[in-house]
């Protein structure tokens, strides 16, 4: 079994232990390490990984307990951006002091409908990405990103 096809449908992420079990092979577990396609979140814990950054994203909502957020979010729902995202968290306000390496943690109480799931990540609904980038962005990155979502 595809260690990527595992962890897919397991919650994106699992024990070495675990995936072994259920019939991935140590080559295998080996060869999607070495592509980047899967992550080691912590010894013998694995998480999916994908191109351009998710993987990394990936590792910072699973340590911060966030949803992505603002161009990082627009980013993964396919919005044109004319600047190069940064990587946008959102948790809860309540949290305790939460930071995470490379990642601008934003504070916020999401209602249940502004949280959608963009492979397998929780990510703010387009509308949410659109307002909170809106008061964050320059104005004229703010009407390229508000017209590519429109589009």
């Amino acid at each position: 079994m595809d260690p990527v096809d595992y962890l897919a449908a397991n919650g994106g992420v699992a024990h070495r232990r675990t995936m072994l079990a259920a019939g991935v092979s140590k080559s295998a577990l080996t060869r999607a390490l070495a592509d980047r396609r899967i992550l080691r979140l912590q010894q013998k814990v694995y998480c999916l990984g994908t191109s351009g950054g998710v993987g990394l994203t990936r590792l910072a909502v699973l340590a911060t307990g966030g949803v992505v957020s603002h161009d990082a979010a627009a980013t993964l729902h396919g919005i044109e951006l004319a600047h190069r995202p940064d990587r946008h968290l959102t948790v809860e306000r309540n949290r305790a002091r939460v930071a995470h390496p490379g990642c601008v943690i934003h504070r916020a109480d999401l209602a249940p409908h502004e949280v959608a799931r963009v492979d397998g990540l929780p990510v703010t609904t387009p509308l949410r990405t659109v307002l909170a980038c809106a008061r964050a962005l320059t104005p004229a990155e703010a009407v390229v990103l508000a017209d590519s979502a429109v589009r």
